[in-house]
């Protein structure tokens, strides 16, 4: 869902689905890595299952809209489109998906919240400095605001499936689950936070630019 954030951002959505695919390759090359640095040792991971997860969460619905496309055709998908909003259309799939994952997990949820007030902490630190760190780069290497609000939602984006296929198969434990759930319990309010600190931002500079010249 962070191209949903980038398109409320007015960020570069088609550059951020060409990213999605290295996004997910990157995560997966580095998991050796992330591994060794959080369990501090060798974990087996299923790769197989890892694999399902992928192919589950990002290749079937790729398939399906691909041949919804060819079986609809472009002219009623853009028919579908003007007579509904396409953000009204993607608003109610994020709310399904939301909706799912908390079913999913709803008693885990509820019978451990202690488990997500320590997740606080170190969630809003991971999204402040990423924040930070992706709007430095942006002005850096003096990226336009559609760019720079890529960069911000491409860098605090979480691959939830593919996380929690590769969390479920290396710690065994009933929490892990609930952690990858309940994340967009804090990660939403900051998403929509970043939404409007990038559109300030923005604002801010265009006036700048009003001024001077």
């Amino acid at each position: 869902w962070y191209l949903f954030f980038t398109e409320l951002a007015d960020g570069d959505t088609g550059l951020g689905v060409s990213l999605l695919g290295m996004n997910l390759i990157l995560q997966i090359l580095l998991l050796p890595l992330y591994l060794l640095l959080f369990a501090g040792q060798a974990v087996g991971v299923d790769i197989g299952h890892v694999l399902r997860s992928i192919g589950l969460f990002f290749v079937a619905p790729a398939i399906a809209v691909a041949v919804a496309r060819q079986l609809l055709g472009a002219r009623r998908i853009g028919l579908l489109q003007s007579n509904v909003s396409r953000f009204h259309l993607k608003t109610a799939a994020l709310v399904v998906v939301i909706v799912a994952m908390f079913a999913s997990q709803g008693d885990v949820v509820l019978d451990n919240p202690a488990v997500i007030l320590k997740l606080l902490a170190p969630m809003v630190a991971f999204f402040v400095l990423a924040f930070l760190a992706a709007v430095t780069v942006g002005r850096w290497w003096s990226l336009p605001h559609d760019q720079t609000a890529l960069l911000v939602f491409t860098t605090t984006s979480r691959n939830s499936e593919a996380s929690l296929a590769i969390a479920a198969t290396a710690f065994a434990s009933p929490l892990v689950s609930l952690t990858v759930v309940a994340g967009p319990i804090i990660e939403l309010p900051l998403l929509v936070l970043m939404v409007r600190f990038l559109l300030g931002l923005r604002n801010d500079q265009q006036s700048d630019s009003e001024v001077l010249v």
